[in-house]
């Protein structure tokens, strides 16, 4: 028997939270575990934006780009962070700090401009609140101590 995208997307979401990225060696060995074939797991792994096999960023921030976030001014708060540490979308920063990308859907698109750090939302991005997000980038602040209402 074979796993459940459900299944699947867990194993996934499990190697990220370990190791930021997932390596072909891991979709090999996902594969195998689950019973699927390995092209099934690197297409998962490359549809979804908070999977993926590039490096990234112990602080990965993926910025919501679809219609709603943009009217919302998502691009200008996006560029105000990407400002603050010297980067371009899409890159990591030399002390593998932090990642910036793009992701089609947060599922906040009511709450816009939104974003996910390490798969956490953050919604209702405001100029202070990215400052406040950077200041924590900064000092490395675990997400999980983040202040809910930043």
């Amino acid at each position: 028997m074979t796993a459940s995208i459900d299944q699947l997307l867990k194993v996934l979401r499990d190697v990220i939270a370990h190791d930021i990225r997932v390596t072909p060696a891991d979709i090999t060995g996902i594969a195998r575990g689950l019973g699927l074939p390995r092209a099934r797991v690197e297409g998962v792994t490359d549809f979804y934006a908070f999977l993926g096999t590039r490096p990234r960023g112990r602080y990965d921030v993926r910025f919501s780009d679809n219609i709603t976030d943009e009217m919302a001014g998502s691009a200008a708060l996006r560029q105000r962070l990407l400002d603050a540490f010297e980067l371009k979308l899409g890159e990591v920063s030399a002390d593998g700090r932090l990642s910036v990308g793009l992701t089609s859907c947060t599922g906040l698109c009511d709450q816009g401009p939104a974003l996910l750090v390490n798969g956490t939302p953050i919604p209702r991005l405001t100029p202070a609140r990215i400052g406040a997000i950077a200041a924590l980038i900064r000092a490395e602040v675990p997400i999980a101590e983040w202040p809910e209402n930043l």
